[in-house]
């Protein structure tokens, strides 16, 4: 039954991302339902700082219509960095954790993708630029 409303709250929300991208920053509930739909994640390590990289990520790699496509094939988890002052105290815990296990060089913007038991597929992207944003949406339409 859990399963079901799952699903049904995923497909609910998947049609939000007609307009823009539903990044949900609960790891809990993105692992639980990355597992129930057998679907990986893609983690965007992000922070307050506005950078040239982040503004690019942004309008390139996010607004792009083969990404619009490919995103309902993944799970969307936003990672906020440590010095976010509106994280929960749990979104620090897992923000702390998830950084610690897959972005220790804490380097921000950057995006990975992990299968629903959190082993890596591919590495890190966090060379921010038009030529990589290219190779990671045609990595992603490889793996999904």
């Amino acid at each position: 039954m859990k399963k079901i409303i799952l699903i049904i709250v995923c497909m609910i929300t998947s049609l939000g991302y007609a307009q823009d991208l539903n990044w949900s920053t609960d790891y809990k509930e993105v692992l639980k339902t990355a597992k129930a739909l057998d679907k990986p994640i893609l983690m965007y390590f992000t922070s307050d700082e506005v950078s040239e990289n982040s503004k690019l990520l942004k309008s390139t790699f996010f607004k792009a219509q083969s990404f619009k496509t490919l995103s309902n094939k993944i799970i969307l988890l936003k990672v906020e960095s440590l010095n976010n002052k509106q994280l929960t105290q749990l979104q620090k815990v897992y923000s702390n954790r998830l950084i610690g296990t897959y972005n220790k060089e804490m380097q921000f913007p950057a995006l990975l993708m992990i299968n629903p038991k959190g082993i890596e597929i591919g590495e890190l992207m966090s060379d921010i630029n038009s030529k990589n944003i290219e190779t990671y949406l045609e990595f992603l339409k490889t793996k999904l």
